[in-house]
């Protein structure tokens, strides 16, 4: 939920469905318009952030052990990261 909520700030959309109760999911796809999701992917990589590339759609499976010091990281790189 948090990664959902604060993806906006770092210009990404939230593309997993969540609208509905109990269709949340423990991954999370998101896009950021005119944005690479490869390069978004090889910079997380280089912040020690793992995140994959399905679909054209960065695919990311926050789990109870990532800490929000990680997430902050994954937003920031996403912000950074420009077409």
């Amino acid at each position: 939920d948090d990664l959902c909520e604060r993806a906006p700030s770092a210009g990404l959309e939230v593309f997993s469905h969540r609208a509905e109760p109990g269709t949340k999911s423990g991954i999370v796809a998101l896009t950021k318009p005119g944005v690479d999701p490869k390069l978004i992917q090889a910079k997380c990589r280089e912040a020690g952030v793992i995140v994959n590339v399905r679909v054209g759609r960065i695919r990311v499976s926050p789990h109870c052990y990532s800490t929000e010091a990680e997430v902050t990281r994954l937003l920031d790189v996403a912000r950074e990261v420009r077409s």
